[in-house]
């Protein structure tokens, strides 16, 4: 999980600045092809990489390797997922309208906004 917290933050801290740059150079919906394209490939390649742990092997007294099954049956499981879902969900709603108040409420300079929103993600 926080493997995938910090490319969320990187993701956040950075996106803003490229997806102006694209936006001024190809237009809206041309960068957001080029963004999205952009994620497969580097995704795509990494998600690739992982590999499944070696199955532990099982000794009497010992506990077996854990299944997906146990972590559905578990209380902290859902809450965890919850609590995760919470989390991005209050992030990416708050960068999704911020840039509208400020170039729209605050007449802040696109460039601008972007490097606030830039900021909210560190």
């Amino acid at each position: 999980m926080g493997f995938a917290y910090l490319g969320i933050g990187i993701g956040g801290a950075t996106v803003p600045w490229i997806s102006h740059v694209l936006v001024q150079h190809f237009g809206w919906q041309a960068a957001l092809r080029i963004l999205g394209f952009s994620i497969v490939i580097v995704s795509l390649p990494l998600a690739m990489l992982v590999k499944e742990p070696p199955r532990a092997r099982i000794k009497s007294g010992s506990v077996a390797s854990a299944s997906p099954k146990i972590a559905f049956k578990q209380v902290s499981f859902y809450l965890l997922t919850i609590g995760s879902m919470c989390s991005i969900a209050a992030v990416s709603g708050t960068q999704q309208n911020m840039k509208l108040f400020l170039s729209l409420d605050r007449a802040l300079h696109a460039a601008d906004a972007v490097g606030v929103l830039s900021l909210v993600w560190l």
